[in-house]
């Protein structure tokens, strides 16, 4: 597998004076000129039952490329409303490659057999695979009501196209299962063929706010406390056939929780500061289609996860400082279900808690 990439970046910054206020910000443009080439085995010249060249073939390669390019524009903007209140405004457009892996052409078969009646075929996506893609636009204000204080939200839109394995049940004929290096003789067979592919644009949309703030109003103390909170809601779903049934069901979109947030409290002083945060996620889909083939089952999440830490920090010389954290306070497990229907226990990981020690010094 081969990637080569060409990429010309601009950006100019500017600042203006609007109706007595300053208004500034950047624009960009990101253009991007690709090539991916897969290159595999010819596997029409492997004979399927020995592996070995066929008589009177010779070992050759089959190789694919596709070549493409992206213009990707960029516009950032921030206005200052007030001496304290910020309004923001940025439109991105964004991509994302797969792992260098995803672009292999190679093939992963399970022919069936006594011991194992599943006829299986895993394609690779090939160098044709496209990039995550994504076009955004954010919606922002900030007030910094005090010193080191800042009490803030926003809302952001986005069209995003991703990348999902797609399995269905296909039937060869012994001339195409030869040039895929399987023997002709399973030409009867129906196999469940699975390969990554990209998704289609999708719309969502989300919310977020931020509120931090050093207690330096309280007395004694007191003061040296502070606190870090943020909260993000998302609105990400995506229409997903089932593969059993055949309908189509509103999904969660894969590895996103609609609600999270952080909350920290900490204490800090010139010698050495402390603080405990508590993360919380709702539960989300891992995975629609099951990629495993002993469960007839249609969809793969997790539950709830939070997770209490604890970290300190103390200043032991001017270079030399020894810490302490502590992950996992309330050993907080995982569970993993399956079955979007009736979600059943799955699988429960636990890490344990852990305890880390350390010591930095800078010369």
């Amino acid at each position: 597998i081969k990637e080569e990439v060409l990429a010309l970046y601009t950006q100019l910054d500017f600042t203006y004076d609007v109706f007595g206020k300053e208004l500034r910000g950047n624009v960009g443009l990101r253009y991007l000129d690709n090539t991916n080439t897969s290159r595999i085995i010819n596997l029409a010249e492997i004979d399927s039952n020995s592996s070995l060249v066929k008589s009177g073939g010779d070992y050759g390669w089959l190789e694919t490329k596709s070549e493409g390019s992206d213009v990707l524009p960029t516009l950032n903007l921030a206005y200052d409303l007030t001496d304290d209140l910020v309004g923001r405004f940025s439109y991105t457009e964004t991509i994302s490659r797969p792992k260098l892996s995803d672009l292999s052409s190679a093939i992963k078969v399970n022919t069936p057999d006594s011991e194992d009646p599943s006829a299986t075929i895993e394609r690779g996506a090939g160098p044709e695979l496209q990039p995550y893609k994504a076009k955004g636009i954010d919606l922002g204000l900030e007030w910094y009501f005090t010193e080191e204080a800042l009490l803030a939200g926003g809302l952001f839109f986005k069209d995003i196209s991703g990348l999902t394995k797609d399995k269905k049940e296909e039937t060869f004929s012994a001339a195409e299962l030869e040039a895929m290096g399987i023997s002709g003789e399973f030409a009867d067979e129906t196999w469940e063929v699975t390969q990554l592919v990209n998704t289609p644009f999708e719309s969502m949309w989300g919310a977020e706010f931020i509120y931090q703030q050093p207690f330096t109003f309280l007395p004694g103390m007191l003061k040296d406390f502070g606190i870090q909170t943020n909260y993000t809601y998302v609105d990400y779903t995506r229409d997903v056939e089932d593969p059993f049934y055949g309908t189509m069901i509103n999904l969660g979109e894969e590895e996103t929780s609609e609600s999270t947030y952080n909350i920290t409290v900490y204490y800090e002083v010139e010698k050495w500061s402390a603080r405990f945060s508590y993360n919380f996620r709702d539960g989300y889909n891992k995975q629609y289609r099951n990629e495993y083939k002993d469960e007839s089952t249609f969809v793969r999440g997790y539950d709830d996860k939070a997770k209490l830490n604890f970290s300190a920090a103390y200043d032991v010389m001017e270079n030399m400082t020894v810490s302490f954290e502590a992950v996992n306070l309330t050993d907080e497990g995982q569970d993993q279900w399956n079955d979007i229907y009736t979600p059943r226990p799955y699988e429960n990981l636990s890490t344990g808690r852990q305890f880390l020690i350390g010591l930095r010094g800078s010369f």
